[in-house]
Formats: C-alpha cells, structure tokens, sequence
C-alpha cells in the first residue's frame, strides 16, 4: 500500500485493520486455506461470494472481504500464497477477455477498482470458462 507524500498510507491500513474487528489476520488465513483446494475460492472469499446479486458485506462471515481492499490487494495475497493464483493486470485482463468472453470493460475493472457490481465474480466466471468449468 503506497504512503504518498502526504502519509494517509499507514492511516488508512489501521482504519482496514480495525474494520475486521482484530480478525485481519484470521480473514487472510481463512481465504488462502479455501484457495489451497481451489483457487477460485480465494477469490470468491475476498470478494464476498461469486455472485455479485448477493455479495456480503465487508467483515461478514463466513466471507473475507475487507473494506478498503479490493482485487489490487487480494489477487497480489493469493499469488504469493497460492500455486496457480493469478495477479490481474490489464495483459491477463485481455486473455480472459479473448478466451471467455467477457466484456473486457468488465474484466479490467476488476484489477483496478472495488466496489464495481460485475468485477471478481465476473472474472471468476471468466476463469471457470477458461478451466471448461
């Protein structure tokens, strides 16, 4: 997480730590051990569940989605956690777009935003698509 000049950095990350009520660390545990069996799930764990209609709350159990950290956190924690994850960027953004379909307007705004009805789950979508799932 960038500090900037100004220094809202360290700011901002106590205010996400304590938003999980002492649980951060837990949440991180919990995605990466239901990214272990399945990738996907670790996403769809961060993100709050697969489909957007329904997406939890930040902090709702039994989901890990944390306010104030979106896919630019999350897909960078699965890489370095997880065999076989993924960090989207714009060039893998692309290839999900061209090998499933899905509006690349759609597939990039999930590795740069939160918050947008159709990222993760949309990309996730994307991903089963690509696996024949």
């Amino acid at each position: 997480m960038g500090v900037g000049q100004v220094g809202y950095g360290p700011r901002r990350f106590r205010d996400i730590i304590d938003s999980t009520g002492g649980d951060f660390n837990e949440m991180l545990r919990r995605a990466a051990d239901a990214s272990a069996d399945d990738v996907i799930s670790g996403y769809a764990m961060f993100y709050g569940g697969e489909d957007p209609k329904t997406r939890a709350r930040p902090n709702a159990t039994p989901w890990t989605r944390i306010a104030g950290l979106g896919p630019a956190f999350f897909t960078k924690f699965l890489y370095f956690t997880t065999p076989g994850a993924l960090i989207l960027d714009n060039v893998l953004a692309r290839k999900v777009h061209e090998l499933s379909g899905i509006p690349f307007s759609s597939v990039v705004a999930a590795s740069h935003t939160t918050g947008v009805p159709t990222d993760m789950p949309y990309t996730c979508i994307g991903c089963r698509r690509m696996q024949g799932r």
